[in-house]
């Protein structure tokens, strides 16, 4: 342990899906390395996963990363992308999600624009999906099975008149609807803006609206207030992060994403850069904005998209 401990920060929190995991859900190379230095560096770390999968998915990832750490184990949060918190240490959960009231009232302002879409409420444990009304079960079947490969979806069939108990039952993190109609996608986002105070509205540049309570950022102030959320190290690579990238004093974003590596403090290509600036003094700065700038030449215009940033909805200032 060093002596000066003190200096180093002591929350470090994490994307899971893109940033500690791959798409197999494979620990990405240098995690447990980077775990390991932290242990080493800092008396009893505090670490958080911020993330909307599903907690038996980030029980998951944190089992793989505590079988191989070789200086102790990384006791941790987890802070649901939709104001969910969960207290692995101490066993409690603190819920702060989606109302059935809030269900039933997305499922009327989609159905009234996009009665072909598809409405999946996400829980900790299950997606339910609220079919299309005029579509037949196999062309439901089919979509589905796209959708599925893409969100990992495993879905089960709800009733709208079971709405209310499910969610009172499972906690609803978010709705996802999918467009089956791209052209009525915005008309939607828009409708949905109006028409509620949700705190977290993002639009992909693929088929989905997602719809969720609170955003990262909030969850992690409720659950260890705004001063502390200031000066944590956060780790992110997706458009869900953007904002505890532009807020954490030591941020990094992982991977291509040039609105992500923009907004955050360094740019990284590997997860031994973390350490290397936490722990070992080196300013990562000028070679973060040369990689910035590199992403813009490269990507810019090109393969990335990145104009759906501007119909993000954040009211968490």
């Amino acid at each position: 342990m060093k002596e000066n401990i003190k200096k180093f920060p002591t929350h470090y929190t994490f994307d899971l899906d893109g940033t500690l995991i791959d798409g197999k859900g494979e620990l990405k190379d240098g995690v447990v390395e980077m775990f390991d230095e932290i242990l080493a560096n800092v008396k009893e770390p505090v670490f958080t996963i911020a993330s909307g999968a599903r907690i038996n998915q980030v029980e998951a990832a944190m089992n793989k990363i505590n079988a191989r750490l070789k200086n102790g184990q990384a006791r941790y949060n987890v802070v649901a992308n939709s104001g969910s918190i969960i207290r692995t240490t101490s066993g409690k959960m603190t819920i702060n999600a989606l109302t059935g009231r809030d269900c039933s009232a997305v499922c009327n302002v989609v159905s009234t624009i996009s009665p072909n879409s598809i409405i999946i409420y996400r829980t900790m444990l299950y997606d339910y999906v609220e079919y299309p009304k005029n579509s037949t079960q196999k062309a439901l079947h089919t979509i589905l099975l796209n959708v599925g490969e893409k969100f990992g979806i495993e879905a089960q069939e709800v009733d709208e008149k079971d709405i209310v108990k499910l969610a009172r039952g499972n906690e609803v993190m978010n709705i996802l609807v999918i467009c089956l109609n791209p052209k009525e996608k915005k008309q939607i986002f828009e409708a949905l803006q109006n028409r509620f105070g949700i705190g977290e509205i993002s639009i992909s540049d693929g088929t989905a609206i997602d719809i969720s309570t609170y955003g990262k950022k909030l969850a992690l102030v409720k659950r260890f207030g705004a001063e502390t959320v200031k000066k944590m190290v956060y780790v992110g690579d997706g458009n869900n992060d953007i904002e505890m990238l532009s807020s954490a004093r030591h941020s990094f974003g992982v991977g291509k994403k040039l609105k992500v590596v923009s907004e955050a403090v360094y740019a990284i290509t590997n997860y031994k850069q973390i350490t290397d600036n936490l722990f070992h003094g080196k300013d990562l700065t000028e070679e973060s904005k040369a990689r910035i700038e590199f992403l813009k030449k490269t990507f810019l215009g090109k393969k990335i998209k990145i104009g759906f940033d501007k119909l993000k909805v954040n009211k968490h200032e």
